[in-house]
């Protein structure tokens, strides 16, 4: 005999997070406590409303667990998710960037879920790296994807071969850009002596037009970045995380300039793994790719997605892009989650985040082999007061996509992650999802 229950979705959500619903198999929940086995075929969540479940009692000790998504949650309750003592030097990585992965989550995700011979990691959001870098160091096949040029550009050095002598020839290129008196400005920066002093201006301007003659193939990437480091640091911007034009001293240009580059050159020898494979970094908006881009069949996604009104990546980099020759706002015009698009004339939901987390999930299931897993790891959102569970939202695009859940695992946020925006981005807390694809 099958009974009937209403049950809202969110109540739902926060019992799975509390591990009082346990997973029996695709179709089927065990609610804790109570023997009752609900049915999930009847689950259809509703936009504005609740959801009905078909339910039957059902003595626990007839299930057939799936002994594979027990071990997973054996594994992840042995290991300490918060890293509160994180002080790698991959941590602090080659180039600021917002919001980075610590090292140790993609790293101890890849050692429990594992990698099927012969296929390839994928990070469609990869940002500065950290997932790559940690597939790359256990010797895995790597493919990264970014829509922000910044994003692909740090991801490239810090995967790629040692640069024995980039010091020495950016202390050259300093040199020459200190005889030039380059007149070209970026075009995409509106009010751009408010930003930059004229003098600051100036000597980009002869360093970036230096790189262009200079830099050869080999170098040129790691002198790019090595740039946008600085350039920052020598604006009128307070600081990476506050948006504001203030009177601070800028240094010298050219010197912070080779400081930036021994860095990285620095970083890049200290590294604790060989560069190999080389991984495939794919510098465009994911939702536009096809199977035939990727050209690799994927045995697992490590990522964390940028989720609604949380970080703009686009304005931390916003002034690095104009500089090195990329549109900021064509990146923030594609970017997802991006701040402007839940406050312009017409607004973004948490039902576009759900739309665009679709259209990935459809690109995983054609290029993800049979039982490889998709692992996510993302935190809730706040769109005009109002909490969004985008874990759940995650859930959704997965099942449509024929990826099963294995575990929904909660994480504890660091206090000191900084951010633009923190009223709406700082989020105590995230949860790790891990799925199966059928």
């Amino acid at each position: 005999m099958y009974r009937f229950i209403t049950i809202t979705h969110s109540y739902l959500m926060e019992k799975l997070v509390q591990d009082e619903l346990f997973p029996i198999s695709y179709n089927n929940i065990y609610m804790r406590g109570s023997n009752l086995l609900i049915d999930r075929r009847s689950f259809i969540p509703k936009r504005e409303a609740t959801c009905r479940f078909q339910i039957k009692p059902q003595p626990p000790a007839i299930f057939t667990l799936d002994t594979n998504a027990m071990k997973i949650k054996a594994d992840f309750d042995s290991v300490d998710w918060s890293f509160d003592n994180n002080t790698r030097l991959e941590s602090r990585g080659v180039h600021p960037y917002p919001a980075k992965f610590i090292p140790e989550i993609p790293r101890e995700i890849i050692s429990i879920l594992g990698v099927p011979k012969g296929t390839a990691v994928l990070d469609p959001f990869c940002g500065s790296g950290t997932s790559i870098a940690e597939a790359q160091r256990l010797g895995l096949k790597t493919i990264g994807v970014d829509l922000n040029p910044i994003a692909c550009l740090i991801t490239r050095v810090r995967t790629g071969p040692k640069m024995p002598g980039l010091k020495y020839l950016a202390q050259e290129i300093a040199q020459k850009a200190a005889q030039r008196e380059e007149h070209w400005r970026p075009q995409n920066v509106p009010n751009l002596e408010h930003w930059f002093k004229n003098s600051v201006a100036q000597c980009l301007a002869n360093l970036v037009k230096e790189i262009c003659i200079s830099a050869g193939p080999i170098f040129d990437d790691a002198l790019r970045l090595s740039l946008s480091r600085i350039i920052v640091r020598v604006s009128n911007q307070e600081s990476d995380t506050r948006y504001a034009a203030i009177e601070k001293p800028q240094g010298n240009v050219y010197r912070q300039f080779v400081l930036a580059a021994e860095e990285i050159e620095k970083y890049l020898e200290l590294r604790s793994w060989k560069p190999k494979p080389e991984p495939e970094i794919i510098c465009h908006d994911i939702l536009d790719l096809t199977a035939k881009n990727i050209g690799q069949q994927v045995g697992l996604v490590m990522t964390s997605p940028p989720y609604p009104n949380a970080y703009e990546y686009w304005l931390y980099h916003k002034f690095r892009l104009a500089w090195l020759g990329w549109n900021p706002t064509e990146v923030k015009r594609k970017e997802i989650g991006s701040r402007s698009h839940f406050f312009s004339s017409n607004p973004h939901t948490e039902f576009d985040f759900l739309r665009q987390m679709r259209g990935l999930f459809s690109l995983l299931k054609t290029i993800t082999v049979k039982d490889a897993h998709a692992a996510f790891v993302v935190g809730d959102s706040k769109i005009k007061g109002k909490i969004i569970d985008n874990g759940a939202l995650l859930r959704i695009a997965a099942k449509e996509n024929d990826f099963n859940d294995v575990i929904v695992y909660p994480r504890t946020v660091a206090s000191n992650r900084k951010a633009f925006n923190t009223k709406y981005s700082r989020a105590k807390s995230e949860q790790i999802l891990v799925f199966k694809r059928r």
